[in-house]
């Protein structure tokens, strides 16, 4: 059973300008479904973001399911970007994304194209493959002057670096 999450912001974690409580949360705390893959690749984000790994296990398809997911620690998801969403053929689904994360100080990004289905009136993740770009392994430091990258519009050091420091 997933632990409550409280709503601490007026917008998703995942990026959109929506009410946490109404977006990501509704799917995470309540178990409402999700009305699109999209939506529910947006939540898979937000469960990682807010470490819930049995809500990550229940929205994956029993078919590649792992056992278990351990989260890496130090890791800490800043960021959503979603490049493209399609709805294929035989109730399956494609949304493409990048995820910006801070490990160790740096900045990088995960880049994928993940396979969603449809099955007995529920969204499930089924698989995702890894897309290689200039920005996906190249991590550089954060300047403490720019733009935090969580999508805050505040500098990096009136946001989340000392969030972030205390953590590693």
């Amino acid at each position: 059973m997933n632990k409550n999450i409280k709503n601490n912001g007026l917008h998703c974690i995942c990026g959109n300008k929506t009410n946490p409580d109404k977006c990501c949360l509704a799917l995470i705390n309540k178990g409402a479904p999700a009305k699109n893959a999209e939506a529910l690749m947006r939540s898979r984000y937000t469960g990682y973001v807010l470490g819930q790994v049995q809500y990550l296990l229940d929205s994956w398809h029993s078919s590649t399911r792992p056992s278990e997911i351990r989260l890496e620690d130090g890791l800490r998801w800043t960021g959503l970007s979603v490049l493209k969403a399609t709805k294929e053929k035989n109730n399956t689904a494609y949304v493409e994304f990048a995820a910006q994360f801070e490990s160790g100080g740096k900045t990088g990004q995960m880049h994928e194209r993940s396979q969603f289905v449809f099955e007995n009136n529920k969204w499930f993740y089924v698989q995702g493959e890894q897309i290689e770009s200039a920005t996906q392994y190249a991590v550089k430091p954060q300047s403490r002057n720019a733009a935090c990258a969580c999508g805050s519009g505040k500098k990096f050091k009136k946001c989340c670096a000392n969030k972030f420091a205390a953590k590693i």
